[in-house]
């Protein structure tokens, strides 16, 4: 009985083992849909209000196969290129353009960075996968 309750617990393991690898698989393809910001932390922390501020103001983003995409915001909608390395790290190319943001966190449904503004305000953006 106590064998086959170790081989069950072992199994157990192994399972939950392969899971979490599983997260930490990097796959561009991921990055490829619709965003939407959805939480900013302002010098690290969450505030509802201010986030919803800066939440407006933030472009949404499609990211299509081919490695082009489009930034759309409340001025409009603007075409770009794209790359996400296994590094996690993001470059969006306009015509006069060239933004890059490393990625904190990378899943199918959901991408974090950091930013620092012109003012020294830390902005941590999470962006959903819409």
């Amino acid at each position: 009985m106590r064998k086959i309750l170790l081989l069950l617990l072992a199994v157990t393991f192994a399972f939950a083992s392969c899971d979490k690898d599983d997260e930490n698989v990097f796959d561009v393809d991921n990055m490829i849909g619709s965003w939407e910001s959805s939480r900013v932390e302002v010098n690290g922390v969450y505030e509802e209000f201010s986030s919803s501020l800066y939440v407006a103001f933030l472009p949404e983003y499609t990211f299509n196969e081919d490695g082009t995409g489009t930034e759309t915001n409340i001025f409009g909608a603007y075409d770009f290129t794209w790359t996400l390395t296994e590094a996690k790290v993001l470059t969006i190319s306009t015509e006069s353009d060239v933004d890059t943001y490393t990625l904190e966190e990378f899943t199918d449904s959901k991408f974090v960075y950091k930013t620092i503004e012109e003012d020294d305000t830390e902005l941590t953006v999470t962006y959903t996968k819409k």
